[in-house]
């Protein structure tokens, strides 16, 4: 992303959008935030025809990662093919049955660009879970 000033390509390919990459897990201070977030605009806007995001919901380690703050701040040019939005639209809808290994069946109660409500029921109660979460399954 630092190197494309001034270019522009018929398709952008932008993955690794996650919490930790984007922003970069050293940019703390507000100011470098924000350059964290203008050099994702620069990157997006090179695009001519085609932008591809994308965030693994796992990394190699085991980790669940958290997709980039700043994937629910982007809004999709009419003219632009976009297949990256995925992330940042829920696969879930408010009343959706679900199961959880750790928890059983539960319904969902609210959702969130990158999380949801889940009602467990019983002693599990509510709980807040991570969109990008793959231990819970849609029935």
């Amino acid at each position: 992303m630092h190197k494309v000033k001034g270019l522009e390509w018929d398709a952008v390919l932008l993955p690794g959008l996650t919490e930790g990459f984007l922003p970069i897990v050293h940019a703390t201070l507000p100011e470098e935030i924000e350059e964290e977030r203008r050099l994702l605009y620069v990157a997006l806007t090179r695009a001519r025809e085609q932008l591809e995001l994308s965030c693994a919901s796992h990394s190699d380690k085991g980790h669940n990662n958290e997709p980039s703050r700043f994937l629910n701040q982007i809004v999709p040019r009419k003219n632009l093919s976009t297949t990256a939005m995925a992330r940042t639209r829920s696969a879930y809808s408010i009343g959706d049955r679900v199961l959880s290994t750790a928890f059983g069946m539960g319904r969902v109660t609210e959702v969130g660009t990158t999380e949801m409500k889940v009602d467990f029921g019983g002693s599990y109660g509510v709980k807040t879970w991570s969109l990008a979460d793959r231990d819970l399954s849609k029935l």
